[in-house]
C-alpha cells in the first residue's frame, strides 16, 4: 500500500539488491486470473515504484540507499536494484556539486566487505586509491553538507584510533 508521502527528517532504504526490489511475484499454477492480466489491475511491481518515489519525496534532509555492492564469494561487482540505478544514473548524467566534483562520486560510500577490514584500522592519504571491496552506500541531502560529511569522517577515524589503541594495550 502506499505509505502517504508524510515527511521524515531521515529516511533509510536497506537491502535495495537487484533482484529482491521491486519485489517480484512469480504466478500460482492454480491462479488462472494471474496470466489474464488487464489494465487498471494492481501490479506489486508497480507499487514498489511507486513507495519508492514516496520514500525519495518524504526525505527531508538525508537519504540512505543501502546494498550489497560486491559478491562474498568472489569480490565480483553486483549491481543494485532496478531503481537504484535509474537514480544513479540520472545523478551521473551530469550533476555535480558546488566545488564541480560528479554528485555521484560525493554522494557513494564504499565500505569494506567485513566489519574487520584493515582500512577501518589505517590512516588513508588523499594519493592513496579508493578500495573497492565493499558494500555500497547512496547518501543523498543537501549538497553544501559535503563539509560535514568530511568533519564526521574524521570524528569517526578518531574514534576507530582510540578504539585501535585501546585494543593494542
Amino acid at each position: 500500500m502506499p505509505m502517504r508521502a508524510i515527511p521524515f527528517k531521515h529516511v533509510c532504504l536497506l537491502g535495495m539488491n537487484d533482484g529482491e526490489y521491486p519485489r517480484s511475484q512469480p504466478p500460482l499454477d492454480f491462479d488462472l486470473m494471474g496470466s489474464d492480466y488487464r489494465p487498471g489491475d494492481r501490479s506489486r511491481r508497480e507499487d514498489d515504484r511507486y513507495l519508492f518515489l514516496e520514500a525519495l519525496l518524504s526525505a527531508r534532509q538525508q537519504l540512505y540507499i543501502s546494498w550489497v555492492g560486491r559478491s562474498q564469494i568472489d569480490n565480483s561487482p553486483m549491481p543494485p536494484s532496478v531503481l537504484v540505478g535509474q537514480l544513479r544514473d540520472h545523478l551521473a548524467a551530469g550533476w555535480r556539486t558546488q566545488t564541480g566534483e560528479p554528485l555521484l562520486d560525493a554522494l557513494t560510500t564504499e565500505h569494506p566487505l567485513q566489519p574487520f577490514s584493515r582500512r577501518y584500522f589505517t590512516q588513508t592519504t588523499s594519493d592513496s586509491p579508493p578500495r573497492r571491496d565493499c558494500s555500497h552506500t547512496l547518501t543523498s541531502g543537501t549538497l553544501c553538507t559535503h563539509r560535514k560529511a568530511k568533519a564526521n569522517q574524521e570524528r569517526d577515524q578518531r574514534r576507530l584510533n582510540k578504539i585501535a589503541n585501546s585494543k593494542v594495550r
